[in-house]
């Protein structure tokens, strides 16, 4: 199982990215980061987001996390 974490949490990845990766067996999205913060909390809840982050460095250092998708 493959742990995803997101930086960007714009149109493209909230249309696109989210919904096409959320139906994925091999993994999961594990993080989101968006500097703005905004509506990080409603996408962690949509598509059982374990963690968000205003600072992009963070999710970086985040153990867990195998592949960073920059969006």
């Amino acid at each position: 199982m493959f742990r995803i974490g997101i930086i960007g949490a714009g149109d493209v990845v909230r249309r696109a990215y989210l919904p096409c990766l959320s139906k994925r067996k091999d993994s999961e999205i594990h993080s989101i980061c968006s500097l703005s913060g905004d509506g990080l909390k409603n996408l962690s809840k949509e598509f059982s987001i374990k963690k968000t982050f205003t600072d992009y460095s963070k999710l970086l250092e985040d153990p867990v996390v195998d592949t960073v998708i920059i969006a």
